[in-house]
């Protein structure tokens, strides 16, 4: 389900998604706020909106490491790089919250699986290449085989290429249904649409 139509961080989140005033961590957010005009809590939604929207064209851009989105968004909508990392607890309640509103089912998986497989990317770069090598353990008299990563890193670096593939694949398979659904203004497709007989 889309929730931001347009991204205009120069605009009042507020005005722009008055429905999210109506409940939960938003609508906290909101009340909380004593700034002029909620400046700052509309601040911090464009913040969310801009890092977690999968329509938002910051979406892709990795959430660790140098020049990451939160670092970035944080710096240029907010005026401050850690205000992530500072407020980490209320972000994640707030992106937690906005990704179910927006999310489906099937779009749910997806975000997880992504997450996974940047978790998995950092994994592969963090680990060092080492072979096996040999330790002598003094109590038995024995070598000892210490084994490397090398063999296990070229394994899941072989395995890269068809999870994105799969990844790919569900993702376009899933861009077709919210296709299809918007076709149908966002309602689910009827038997007599599918050219179904009934």
């Amino acid at each position: 389900m889309r929730i931001v139509e347009e991204f205009l961080p120069h605009k009042s989140f507020w005005e722009v998604c008055p429905q999210l005033l109506a409940a939960g961590p938003t609508k906290v957010l909101y009340d909380e706020d004593s700034s002029k005009k909620k400046e700052k809590s509309s601040k911090v939604m464009w913040f969310i909106a801009l890092s977690t929207d999968i329509n938002s064209k910051y979406y892709n851009i990795p959430t660790v490491g140098e020049h990451n989105k939160y670092e970035l968004l944080g710096g240029d909508v907010i005026g401050d790089k850690k205000y992530y990392d500072k407020n980490k607890k209320d972000c994640d309640n707030l992106i937690a919250f906005y990704c179910k509103l927006q999310d489906t089912p099937a779009q749910r998986t997806l975000r997880e699986w992504d997450d996974k497989m940047v978790e998995r990317a950092k994994f592969i770069k963090d680990t060092p290449f080492t072979m096996d090598s040999y330790d002598y353990d003094e109590e038995t008299g024995k070598q000892l085989k210490v084994p490397g990563t090398a063999d296990t890193l070229d394994k899941m670096m072989g395995m890269t290429k068809k999870l994105y593939d799969d990844y790919d694949r569900i993702q376009k398979s899933l861009s077709i249904s919210e296709m299809e659904a918007e076709a149908l203004g966002g309602g689910q497709a009827s038997l007599s649409d599918d050219g179904e007989d009934f």
